[in-house]
Protein backbone atom coordinates (compact mmCIF):
# COMPACT_ATOMS: atom_id res chain seq x y z
CA UNK A 1 0.00 0.00 0.00
CA UNK A 2 0.98 3.64 -1.26
CA UNK A 3 0.16 6.54 1.08
CA UNK A 4 0.14 10.06 -0.30
CA UNK A 5 -0.21 13.60 1.72
CA UNK A 6 -0.79 16.29 -1.46
CA UNK A 7 -0.48 19.55 -0.31
CA UNK A 8 -1.92 21.90 -3.07
CA UNK A 9 -1.28 25.93 -3.07
CA UNK A 10 -4.28 26.93 -5.70
CA UNK A 11 -3.47 30.35 -8.04
CA UNK A 12 -4.54 33.52 -5.93
CA UNK A 13 -8.49 33.75 -5.64
CA UNK A 14 -8.52 30.05 -7.85
CA UNK A 15 -10.59 27.71 -5.03
CA UNK A 16 -13.02 26.77 -7.31
CA UNK A 17 -10.89 25.62 -10.13
CA UNK A 18 -9.15 23.85 -8.01
CA UNK A 19 -12.45 22.00 -6.38
CA UNK A 20 -13.53 21.67 -10.56
CA UNK A 21 -9.88 20.36 -11.15
CA UNK A 22 -10.08 17.78 -8.25
CA UNK A 23 -13.47 16.47 -8.87
CA UNK A 24 -12.01 15.69 -12.13
CA UNK A 25 -8.82 13.73 -10.99
CA UNK A 26 -10.04 12.35 -8.19
CA UNK A 27 -12.73 10.04 -10.48
CA UNK A 28 -9.68 9.08 -12.10
CA UNK A 29 -7.99 8.22 -9.06
CA UNK A 30 -10.49 5.85 -8.19
CA UNK A 31 -10.22 4.32 -11.43
CA UNK A 32 -6.70 3.30 -11.04
CA UNK A 33 -7.39 1.90 -7.24
CA UNK A 34 -6.83 4.81 -5.47
CA UNK A 35 -8.47 6.22 -2.43
CA UNK A 36 -9.29 9.86 -1.11
CA UNK A 37 -9.04 9.46 2.95
CA UNK A 38 -9.19 12.71 3.66
CA UNK A 39 -9.19 16.57 2.17
CA UNK A 40 -9.05 19.38 4.41
CA UNK A 41 -7.85 23.31 4.32
CA UNK A 42 -5.77 23.47 6.92
CA UNK A 43 -6.94 25.53 9.93
CA UNK A 44 -3.82 28.41 10.04
CA UNK A 45 -4.07 28.97 6.32
CA UNK A 46 -3.45 32.77 5.64
CA UNK A 47 -1.75 34.31 3.07
CA UNK A 48 1.56 35.41 4.49
CA UNK A 49 2.65 31.86 4.65
CA UNK A 50 3.55 29.09 2.15
CA UNK A 51 0.53 26.78 3.30
CA UNK A 52 -1.22 25.22 1.36
CA UNK A 53 -4.89 26.00 0.44
CA UNK A 54 -5.66 21.95 0.78
CA UNK A 55 -4.02 19.14 1.89
CA UNK A 56 -5.47 15.63 0.57
CA UNK A 57 -4.34 12.19 1.88
CA UNK A 58 -5.07 9.38 -0.55
CA UNK A 59 -4.17 5.53 -0.71
CA UNK A 60 -3.18 3.52 -3.73
CA UNK A 61 -2.74 -0.39 -3.45
CA UNK A 62 1.07 0.01 -5.00
CA UNK A 63 3.33 2.66 -6.03
CA UNK A 64 2.79 0.67 -9.63
CA UNK A 65 -1.05 1.51 -9.59
CA UNK A 66 0.00 5.55 -8.41
CA UNK A 67 2.40 5.27 -11.52
CA UNK A 68 -0.44 4.31 -13.59
CA UNK A 69 -2.64 7.13 -12.82
CA UNK A 70 0.20 9.66 -13.09
CA UNK A 71 1.04 8.54 -16.62
CA UNK A 72 -1.89 8.04 -18.14
CA UNK A 73 -3.43 9.92 -21.03
CA UNK A 74 -6.55 10.60 -19.49
CA UNK A 75 -4.48 12.36 -16.20
CA UNK A 76 -2.28 14.16 -18.96
CA UNK A 77 -5.45 15.29 -21.07
CA UNK A 78 -6.81 17.25 -17.35
CA UNK A 79 -3.00 19.32 -17.60
CA UNK A 80 -4.41 22.64 -18.71
CA UNK A 81 -6.67 22.82 -16.08
CA UNK A 82 -4.48 21.73 -13.30
CA UNK A 83 -2.09 24.17 -14.49
CA UNK A 84 -4.97 26.90 -14.68
CA UNK A 85 -5.97 26.04 -11.03
CA UNK A 86 -2.58 25.20 -9.02
CA UNK A 87 0.47 27.58 -8.55
CA UNK A 88 2.28 24.63 -6.57
CA UNK A 89 1.99 21.00 -5.51
CA UNK A 90 4.12 18.98 -2.64
CA UNK A 91 3.89 15.30 -2.55
CA UNK A 92 4.97 12.98 -0.28
CA UNK A 93 5.08 8.94 -0.83
CA UNK A 94 5.60 6.32 1.87
CA UNK A 95 4.84 2.87 1.74
CA UNK A 96 5.77 2.28 5.86
CA UNK A 97 2.48 2.87 8.25
CA UNK A 98 4.08 3.82 11.78
CA UNK A 99 1.93 2.63 14.48
CA UNK A 100 1.89 3.85 18.05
Amino acid sequence: MLLIAVHLHAHEGNITALRSFEEEALALVRQFGGELLAAFKPANADNSADIPDEIHLLRFPSQAAFDAYRNSPETAALAPKRTAAIRKTVIFLSEEIITY
